[in-house]
């Protein structure tokens, strides 16, 4: 698949969004991809350096230092348990726990600097989700954000 092809088939999606906020981005990101310093090494290793650098940069608007190192982690750790899979794979175990080490400051950091307050939801039957091992609560947990006190 060309690099043409791919860019006109993300056009295709959503064109008035991709034209304004992603085409540059994901151009950038291809022909960073794509450069000849890369030429005859292993392509899926490049594409996974920088993947997480375009993902945010299209989501948050975020790059380089700005990405948090713990948020890299975390993404490393589920490529590796998603592309190693076995469950009974050292790898797999260590990435596993890599990431809910780590996941307990990614919530803090994004609850802090987004405002955000939790707030219990009046839900007449909320649904049960499974959120761990033996664990099931009702989801009738929302969130708002804090109003901005202004100096």
């Amino acid at each position: 698949m060309s690099r043409e092809h791919l860019l006109h088939g993300l056009a295709q999606v959503l064109p008035d969004l991709y034209a304004a906020e992603c085409a540059s981005k994901v151009r950038s990101f291809l022909t960073q991809l794509f450069a000849d310093a890369n030429a005859g090494k292993p392509l899926m290793h490049e594409y996974y350096t920088n993947y997480f650098d375009l993902y945010w940069d299209l989501h948050l608007g975020a790059t380089g230092e700005a990405i948090p190192a713990e948020v890299r982690q975390i993404g490393a750790g589920f490529t590796a348990v998603l592309g190693y899979w076995y469950p009974t794979l050292d790898i797999v175990r260590e990435n596993i726990m890599r990431v809910r080490e780590l996941r307990p400051s990614l919530l803090l950091r994004t609850v802090w600097t987004g405002g955000i307050e939790f707030i219990a939801l009046d839900v007449d039957q909320p649904e049960e989700l499974p959120v761990a091992p033996r664990t099931v609560i009702d989801d009738n947990i929302g969130f708002r954000r804090a109003k901005s006190v202004e100096s």
